[in-house]
């Protein structure tokens, strides 16, 4: 384990904290300089390669969470077409059950058998049940496309914060690179000063 230097201190103020020791075993000298301006170096460059391995992570993730949009995106717009294919010969059923209804109105006018108000009644019932059918469908693709909707913002809103957070990881991970370049100078700086 290496004793800890004033060099980290330095480093951590950097990034906005504050430390302030003074060990009394540290030796002074340019040679002991030298390998403690290294050390921040090193911890440095392995912070900066772990947020590198996060900001890949993230960006994996981000990348991830896009497909399963797109892919939900997919499916939605296939079941709408089959939706709307299933309705279209619904509605012609209807509109000609509409007719059929309005002609069998028509000839009930103008006949007095006692069979055409049976029917009539009858067939009347039939359409109007069918009708109630269609309107429950209705509802149920109602409440499954605004599902569909609320599941699709859902995967939009993960998909911009996963990308967003994988920016912020790239960012800190350079910032940390940075730092850490910055530092390997300083001990490369120190090193020659000791020789």
């Amino acid at each position: 384990m290496r004793p800890p230097s004033a060099a980290y201190g330095k480093q951590f103020k950097a990034l906005g904290g504050e430390v302030s020791f003074t060990p009394q075993y540290i030796l002074a000298g340019p040679e002991k300089e030298a390998q403690l301006a290294k050390s921040p170096a090193e911890v440095l460059e392995s912070a900066a390669a772990q947020a590198q391995k996060k900001a890949a992570q993230a960006e994996k993730e981000a990348a991830e969470k896009a497909k399963a949009a797109d892919v939900f995106v997919g499916l939605d717009s296939s079941r709408s077409n089959e939706a709307k294919q299933k309705e279209e010969p619904l509605r012609r059923r209807e509109e000609q059950r509409a007719q059929i209804l309005k002609q069998m109105e028509q000839k009930s006018s103008t006949n007095t058998s006692e069979d055409v108000p049976k029917a009539q009644a009858f067939f009347k019932m039939f359409f109007q049940q069918q009708q109630e059918e269609r309107k429950a469908v209705e509802v149920q693709d109602k409440r499954q496309a605004s599902a569909r909707e609320q599941v699709n913002e859902s995967l939009q809103q993960r998909k911009s914060d996963a990308k967003k957070a994988a920016e912020e990881a790239e960012a800190i991970a350079m910032r940390i690179e940075e730092l850490a370049k910055q530092a390997r100078a300083a001990a490369d700086e120190a090193k020659r000063q000791a020789a």
